[in-house]
């Protein structure tokens, strides 16, 4: 996953391996799973880009999947917009 500012700068990554393996994969299937992350303050109040990409294990190559690519094999799948955090508040989001 890559973060990226409305220029199109790279803010941050966090490149995970999914909970099931691609070869489980089936054309139609969804995979869905909770993921935590934990941003760090970052001094930028604007909208934000999240694109996503699947790399070979075997040859650390990007693969192409289906959908609009930027050109680099990464797939825009959600905006944001990222606001400031106040310094005496933390917010944590979880599931239950």
């Amino acid at each position: 996953m890559h973060f990226l500012d409305a220029d199109g700068g790279l803010m941050w990554t966090d490149d995970h391996d999914p909970p099931k393996p691609t070869s489980q994969w089936t054309p139609g299937l969804t995979v869905d799973y909770p993921w935590t992350l934990f941003v760090r303050r970052f001094p930028y109040v604007e909208l934000t880009r999240v694109e996503v990409g699947l790399v070979s294990p075997t040859t650390g190559e990007r693969l192409s999947l289906a959908g609009d690519t930027n050109g680099q094999r990464s797939y825009q799948v959600a905006t944001f917009d990222l606001r400031l955090a106040s310094e005496n508040l933390l917010i944590v989001y979880a599931e239950g």
